[in-house]
């Protein structure tokens, strides 16, 4: 499959202030294509320190490099945005369907990097525990 022109540009600028950066596109099994980036491990667990995503890796912290993967089928469905012990799509499903389906497609390249960007935000830096979350 053919990405669409500037995605991967639109897709840097989105994970940039996470630390990631573009490592490849390559074509999946499945006959789609995985598009990869990839952040410094020391890094990221620095500068976001609340996932304890190190914990997952035990005595075989820290690793060469984490990886954010996409994985796009055939046509412009994303089959699967994950990071490391993260399933983005996964995790929206849960907590924002419009989030999900905007993380589902890649017919509005721009919307999609968004929501890439946004879902990542969201689930390493959540929003503050406040006592009227317990009264909703």
């Amino acid at each position: 499959m053919d990405l669409p022109e500037d995605y991967i540009d639109l897709l840097s600028d989105e994970l940039a202030p996470f630390g990631f950066e573009f490592l490849a596109v390559q074509d999946d099994p499945e006959g789609g294509t995985a598009v990869s980036f990839e952040t410094e491990p020391d890094w990221f667990v620095r500068n976001f320190p609340g996932t304890d995503i190190e914990r997952s890796y035990r005595r075989s912290w820290p690793p060469e490099r984490l990886t954010l993967q996409i994985t796009i089928d055939r046509g412009d469905d994303v089959t699967d945005v994950s990071f490391e012990t993260y399933d983005l799509m996964l995790w929206a499903n849960s907590e924002d369907h419009k989030l999900a389906g905007r993380l589902g497609s890649l017919a509005d390249p721009i919307d999609h990097a968004a929501a890439v960007g946004e879902a990542l935000g969201r689930i390493l830096e959540p929003a503050p525990y406040s006592e009227d979350d317990d009264l909703a």
